[in-house]
C-alpha cells in the first residue's frame, strides 16, 4: 500500500473527471482516486473504481496524453477547475431542463450563477461550450430566462437570453454563410469557438454592443489562432458588420414579430386553420400592443406574470392530448379549437419561441396520426408565424415525404442542414428518403459524410450499415453494425439490425442467438424479442413464435406490432378464423393502426370475403396506407377474375402513387393480372422494369420465377429452365415459398431442372390456384413487407 503522496511528487497516466468530482493516476505502480475537497489526499482504487471512473464519467480528460508525469498538486489544481466548469454547465442545462422541478431547477441555476459570477475565466470558459444551438422542443429556454430573472441571477440570464432570443442560431447562421463550402464552415465555427469569438458574438449581440461588433476589425490581437481560416480577420470583420446592422429575421424580439407574417392571414379564413390562425393574429396584437406601452427605456409598463414553467408545460402537454385525441376520432374543428385555445393561453405568459414549440408538436401528431396534409400545413403556418427552427422544418419535410413529394422533402431538408450545419438530424433525413426513393448510392454517401463529419453520432452509423444491408451487400452491412457495437456499446439499435441482417441471408440460427443476446443485455428493448418472434415464425416454429408474441404483448402492452404479427402466425398457421379474431382484438386496442387494418383486409381477399373486404375499404380512407389498401383491393379481383378491372386499376396507380417503395406492388399485381388473362408475353415487359442493380436477392429470385412461369405458359421451355435455374443460385436455404414455387413450376411445365418436392410452406385453400398464391406470396415476402411496419422504429 503506497503511503501520502506529496504535491511535488509526480504521478502517471493522470485523468480527471469534471462530473465525477474525481481524478484517477497511478503513482508507485498503484492505481490511486483523488476526491474533491480542501483536504482530500488520494486513496486506493478498487477496480470498481476504476471501472466506474472510466465507464460511467460524463467528462474525462488526460493531463498529460504524452505520458509524461504531471505534479500531483496539478492534478489538484485541474481537479478543482473541472469540477467548477461541469457544475457550473450543468447547473444552467438542468435550469432550462422542462424534467426537473422547478425548485430544482431554481437550485441548481442559482449554483450556477454563483460559480459564474466569481470567475471570470470561469464564465469565459462556460459561455464558450453553453452558447451553442440547442433543440428548442427539448429545453424550457424561455422559462429559465424568466426564472432567472425574476431571482435577480443577472449572470446566469446573461447566458440564458441569446438562447432564448434566438440569437445564438442568428449568429451561427451568419458565420456559416459567409464561408464557401459545409467545410470550410464547420472548421471556421471550431476555430471561432475556441478562439473565444463566438462567445463575445453572441454575448456582445444580446447586450445590443453594435460599437463591438462594428469595430471587431481592430480588435484581432485578443483572438489569436484564426490564421488558418481567416488570416486577416476579414471574415469576423464582415461577421460583426452583419450581426450590427439590421436585426436578424430569426431573432425572437417584438419589432421582428411584427413584422412576420409574410402572408394574409385572411387566405386561411375559410380552413380547418382558421381559429389557429386567428389566435396567432391575436399574439401579434398583444405583441404591438407591448411594444406602445414601453417607457422610454423601453421596459415594459405593464409586468406580466411569470408562470410556472413545470406547470405551464403540464398544460401544454394536456392540451395537447386534447388535440391528439379529437384529431385522431376525426374531429378536426375540435382539434383546431383546442390548439387555438392553447395558443391563447400561452400568448399571455410566453414568447413566440415557445408557440413555435407548441404548434410544432401538433404538426408532429397530425403526421402521427396519418394526416400529413394536415401537418404540412401546420408546419407552413410556423413558416408564416416565425421563420421555424430546424425540429418544425424537420417535421414539415416529413410531412412532405410522407404525402410523396420526396424532391420537395429533400429541399427542405437541404435548407435546414444550410442553416443548421451542426445539427444530425435533417442530414440523416435527408438520405433515408434518398434511400426510400431507391437512390441507393446517394443515400450512402449521404450517410459516409454524415459520419465523417458527426463521429459521435450513432443513428448516422447505424443508418449507413442499414442502408447497405438494403442494398443486399450483407456482409459489409454486418461488418458495419459491429463497427457501431464496438464504438457505441451501449447502442441497442446496432445489435438488433445486425441479428435482423442475419436473418436476411437466411442465418437463422445465427440470427435467433443474435436477438436472445440482445434481449439480455437490453431487457427493456421491445424491438429485438418482437423480430426474434418473426423468426421464428419465418423458419416454421409456428407455436413458438405464437409464445414469443404472447411474451411480448404481456411484458409490452403498449406494442402494436406484435398483436399484429402473432395474428400473420395463425393465418400462416392456416387457422383463418382465428387470426380475423385476433386481429379484431388488435384494432379493438389500437384503432388507428394500419398495419393491423391492412392485414385484415389482405386476409378477406385471400378468403374470398369480398363483401366484407368492400365494406372495410369504404371506411374513412388512410393517406398513406390507402395505397396499400389499393394493392390489396387489385390482388383481390385479381384472385376473384376481374382481370381487367385489376390491371387498369393497377396501371392507375403506378402512374398516382407518389410512394417509390410501394410501386414495385403495383407493378407486381399488374405483371400477374396479365399472366392470369394468358397474357405471358405482356406480364413480360411489364415485370422487366424491376430488374435494377439494387434490386436485393430475394426480388431477384422472385423475378426469375415469375420468368419461367411466362416462358413456360409461351412453350419456351428452355428459357424456363435457365430462369429457375438463375433462381437457384438467388435462394437462401430456409426459403420455402420460393423452393415450393420453384418445384411447382417444374411440375405444371415439366422442367428438366432437378430438384426434390420441398414442403408447403403454408395452407391453401382447396379452390386457390398454387402457382398465383406462391407466386403472390413471394412477390409480398420483398424487402420490408408493405402490410407491416419495420421492427426498428426507434429513430
Amino acid at each position: 500500500m503506497v503511503g501520502p503522496v506529496a504535491d511535488a511528487e509526480n504521478v502517471f497516466e493522470a485523468y480527471v473527471s469534471g462530473s465525477l468530482g474525481q481524478a484517477w493516476f497511478r503513482f508507485d505502480r498503484e492505481d490511486l482516486i483523488l476526491e474533491t475537497g480542501v483536504n482530500a489526499e488520494p486513496r486506493a482504487a478498487t477496480e470498481q473504481d476504476t471501472r466506474i471512473f472510466f465507464g460511467s464519467a460524463l467528462e474525462l480528460r488526460p493531463l498529460a496524453p504524452d505520458g509524461r508525469p504531471v505534479a500531483l498538486q496539478r492534478v489538484r489544481d485541474e481537479l478543482t477547475g473541472a469540477r467548477r466548469r461541469f457544475l457550473a454547465l450543468d447547473g444552467l442545462l438542468v435550469g432550462m431542463d422542462p424534467d426537473f422541478e422547478a425548485d430544482m431547477r431554481l437550485r441548481a441555476m442559482c449554483r450556477a450563477d454563483s460559480l459564474l459570477t466569481a470567475s471570470a475565466a470561469l464564465f469565459n470558459d462556460t459561455a464558450a461550450r453553453f452558447l451553442v444551438p440547442a433543440i428548442s422542443q427539448e429545453w424550457d429556454i424561455a422559462g429559465a430566462a424568466a426564472m432567472a430573472k425574476r431571482e435577480g441571477l443577472k449572470t446566469a440570464a446573461r447566458l440564458y437570453e441569446p438562447l432564448a432570443l434566438w440569437i445564438v442560431d442568428a449568429v451561427w447562421e451568419t458565420v456559416r454563410s459567409t464561408a464557401s463550402t459545409m467545410r470550410a464552415a464547420l472548421e471556421l465555427v471550431e476555430q471561432y469557438k475556441q478562439s473565444g469569438l463566438l462567445r463575445d458574438l453572441i454575448l456582445e449581440k444580446a447586450a445590443g454592443n453594435t460599437t463591438f461588433l462594428r469595430d471587431l476589425i481592430f480588435r484581432q490581437s485578443k483572438y489569436p489562432g484564426l490564421t488558418e481560416h481567416d488570416p486577416n480577420f476579414r471574415i469576423a470583420a464582415k461577421i460583426g458588420v452583419i450581426l450590427a446592422g439590421p436585426r436578424s429575421p430569426m431573432e425572437t424580439n417584438v419589432d421582428a414579430a411584427i413584422e412576420a407574417p409574410v402572408v394574409s392571414a385572411a387566405s386561411h379564413g375559410d380552413s380547418v386553420l382558421a381559429p389557429v390562425v386567428a389566435a396567432l393574429q391575436r399574439f401579434y396584437d398583444r405583441a404591438a400592443t407591448a411594444e406602445r406601452n414601453k417607457d422610454e427605456k423601453g421596459r415594459s409598463l405593464r409586468r406580466g406574470g411569470y408562470a410556472d414553467p413545470v406547470k405551464e408545460l403540464a398544460a401544454v402537454r394536456a392540451q395537447l392530448e386534447r388535440f391528439d385525441k379529437a384529431l385522431k376520432s376525426g374531429q378536426s374543428d375540435a382539434a383546431m379549437d383546442t390548439l387555438a385555445t392553447q395558443i391563447d393561453r400561452q400568448s399571455k405568459t410566453s414568447n413566440q419561441e415557445q408557440i413555435v414549440k407548441t404548434l410544432t408538436q401538433a404538426a408532429h401528431l397530425a403526421l402521427m396520426a396519418n394526416r400529413p396534409k394536415l401537418s404540412l400545413d401546420l408546419s407552413e403556418l410556423i413558416v408564416w408565424f416565425a421563420r421555424g427552427d430546424a425540429t418544425s422544418e424537420n417535421v414539415r419535410a416529413q410531412s412532405l415525404r410522407a404525402l410523396g413529394r420526396q424532391n420537395e422533402a429533400i429541399a427542405v431538408f437541404e435548407e435546414t442542414i444550410r442553416r443548421f450545419p451542426l445539427g444530425t438530424a435533417a442530414r440523416n433525413a435527408r438520405a433515408e428518403t434518398l434511400r426510400a426513393m431507391g437512390r441507393y448510392d446517394e443515400a450512402l454517401a449521404a450517410f459516409d459524410d454524415t459520419v465523417r463529419l458527426f463521429p459521435d453520432d450513432d443513428v448516422s452509423a447505424n443508418a449507413r450499415a442499414e442502408t447497405l444491408s438494403a442494398m443486399g451487400r450483407h456482409d459489409e452491412a454486418l461488418a458495419a453494425f459491429e463497427k457501431v457495437m464496438r464504438e457505441f456499446p451501449h447502442d441497442e439499435v446496432a445489435p438488433t439490425a445486425r441479428a435482423e441482417t442475419l436473418r436476411a441471408m437466411g442465418r437463422h440460427d445465427e440470427a435467433l442467438a443474435a436477438f436472445e443476446k440482445v434481449m439480455r443485455e437490453f431487457p427493456h428493448d421491445e424491438v429485438a424479442p418482437t423480430a426474434r418472434a418473426e423468426t421464428l415464425r419465418a423458419v416454421g416454429r409456428h407455436d413458438e413464435a405464437l409464445a414469443a408474441f404472447e411474451k411480448v404483448m404481456r411484458e409490452f402492452p403498449h406494442n402494436e406490432v406484435a398483436p399484429t404479427a402473432r395474428a400473420e402466425t395463425l393465418r400462416a398457421m392456416g387457422r383463418h378464423s382465428e387470426a380475423l379474431a385476433a386481429l379484431k382484438d388488435a384494432l379493438s386496442r389500437f384503432p388507428h393502426n394500419a398495419f393491423a387494418q391492412n392485414a385484415r383486409l389482405d386476409l378477406l381477399s385471400f378468403l374470398g370475403r369480398y363483401d366484407d373486404l368492400d365494406a372495410d375499404l369504404t371506411q374513412a380512407p388512410r393517406v398513406h396506407s390507402d395505397w396499400i389498401a389499393r394493392h390489396i383491393l387489385i390482388m383481390a379481383n385479381v384472385r376473384g377474375g376481374r382481370l381487367v378491372e385489376a390491371a387498369a386499376a393497377a396501371e392507375a396507380s403506378l402512374t398516382a402513387c407518389p410512394f417509390p417503395e410501394q410501386t414495385a406492388y403495383f407493378r407486381t399485381a399488374l405483371a400477374l393480372a396479365r399472366l392470369s388473362a394468358r397474357k405471358p408475353d405482356e406480364a413480360l415487359i411489364v415485370i422487366k422494369a424491376l430488374e435494377r442493380p439494387e434490386t436485393t436477392r430475394p426480388m431477384r429470385a422472385s423475378l426469375h420465377l415469375f420468368e419461367a412461369q411466362c416462358f413456360g405458359a409461351l412453350g419456351r421451355i428452355s428459357d424456363a429452365d435457365d430462369a429457375i435455374l438463375r433462381c437457384g443460385t438467388l435462394l437462401d436455404k430456409d426459403d420455402d415459398v420460393r423452393a415450393r414455387l420453384a418445384w411447382e413450376i417444374k411440375q405444371k411445365f415439366g422442367l428438366a431442372v432437378p430438384m426434390s418436392e420441398p414442403p408447403m410452406p403454408f395452407p391453401l385453400l382447396s379452390e386457390h390456384d398454387v402457382l398465383f398464391e406462391l407466386t403472390a406470396r413471394a412477390f409480398s415476402q420483398v424487402g420490408a413487407s408493405a402490410h407491416r411496419p419495420a421492427l426498428s422504429p426507434r429513430r
